[in-house]
């Protein structure tokens, strides 16, 4: 188990997690009554928060990576991470909301817009990238099976809340609108797009999908691992240089 937190060299720039089986333990989210969304404002300790999670490998395993074991050394690494249930999907409800909401399988839900089911998107300018997701932006209803090919919606938290299925898809988000935030995003080539003319959301969760995840094949997790630091190493160096390509990167949105 794993959790890297990787700093730019900017104070309080960007904050990245990625984590090998690794739930963030719930933390208490407020029950905001407001319809509106967040109002975005500097952070106390980080402008912009990244969550990346990698699957399906233990620490030991994790460690012998070169690539991730030199990961951990730029960054934090914190040994004792634990899941906390199993199956994932679970573990990825309260990664966003700080709770499970009893949820105990991968049986996907879609929870009611009401004070009990709340999220960090309603505190928090956000954005939720997914890859592989089995539909064009454009669809006016998202897809709401569990898995298709290598897209898995239980890696997806976000789509399980009404609110945000009904919003991110009655007005299809892209780069032309006023604020391009606050939305699921299935085409992830907009990872790089949007902070070409925009700032990056102040908190962005990333789906790999089921091969850069780590998660398959499930019964060849040497392989498993070996895709999924690559993957990550790709994704570092080159969907996310830190550097004055990335638009708005230590700006706060207006």
């Amino acid at each position: 188990m794993l959790r890297l937190q990787l700093f730019s060299d900017r104070a309080r720039a960007l904050f990245i997690t990625a984590g090998l089986l690794c739930w963030l333990t719930p933390v208490s989210v407020s029950k905001l009554n407001g319809a509106d969304p967040p109002a975005r404002r500097a952070g106390k300790h980080f402008d912009r928060v990244l969550i990346i999670v990698l699957e399906n490998q233990n620490y030991t395993s994790t460690m012998k990576d070169k690539f991730l074991m030199d990961l951990a050394a730029q960054g934090c690494s914190f040994s004792n991470f634990r899941n906390l249930y199993h199956p994932s999907y679970p573990n990825y409800l309260a990664m966003i909301a700080g709770s499970s909401f009893d949820v105990r399988s991968n049986t996907q839900k879609d929870f009611h817009d009401d004070s009990d089911h709340r999220t960090i998107a309603d505190q928090l300018d956000w954005r939720n990238y997914a890859e592989d997701y089995p539909a064009h932006t454009n669809d006016p209803k998202p897809v709401l099976d569990n898995q298709r090919g290598k897209y898995a919606r239980k890696h997806v938290p976000f789509l399980s809340f009404n609110k945000i299925q009904r919003e991110s898809f009655r007005n299809v988000v892209s780069v032309d609108t006023k604020n391009p935030h606050n939305a699921f995003v299935g085409d992830i080539e907009n990872f790089r797009k949007d902070p070409l003319k925009y700032p990056l959301a102040q908190y962005m969760f990333y789906s790999p999908n089921l091969d850069d995840d780590g998660h398959d094949p499930y019964f060849g997790p040497r392989k498993g691992l070996l895709k999924a630091s690559q993957w990550l190493q790709n994704f570092l160096t080159n969907w996310l240089p830190l550097d004055e390509t990335m638009k708005g990167i230590t700006d706060i949105w207006k």
